[in-house]
């Protein structure tokens, strides 16, 4: 659906209070129009207060960058959950890491949000399940 004038002004008003927030920066892949009108929806279109839930995001997300791990290929997402990631791998906000770094990173990100939001069965080619649908 098409915002009105005034919803697209409190739109710009949002994503410019965080143009200079090096975290939204390394973000902005995520941050589509779609996830700040999420935050003023549910704040009902009140920019401070939605502002307030983005920062509250930010500093989530850039202490818990799952982001990075979803980044990842299955195979290399496997090697994290396992510890067993040997390579350099480049997260999705541009980053690289040894794959020890990079694999205690996210599998530290995965014991933030909880194991089961990934399970390493349900990843093509992995564990007794057989991938993805399959079990």
């Amino acid at each position: 659906a098409e915002l009105s004038v005034a919803k697209r002004a409190r739109l710009a008003e949002l994503k410019a209070r965080f143009a200079l927030d090096p975290t939204a920066i390394g973000l902005r892949d995520h941050l589509t129009d779609e996830v700040w009108v999420r935050h003023l929806v549910s704040r009902q279109w009140d920019v401070d207060r939605a502002a307030a839930m983005v920062a509250d995001a930010l500093k989530w997300r850039a202490e818990h960058p799952v982001h990075r791990f979803f980044a990842l290929s299955p195979d290399d997402a496997r090697a994290a959950l396992t510890g067993t990631l040997t390579r350099t791998v480049t997260g999705g906000d541009g980053s690289s890491g040894s794959g020890a770094a990079t694999s205690a990173a996210a599998a530290s990100s995965l014991s933030a949000v909880g194991s089961n939001h990934l399970d390493e069965n349900r990843l093509p080619g992995g564990g007794a399940g057989g991938g993805a649908g399959g079990g």
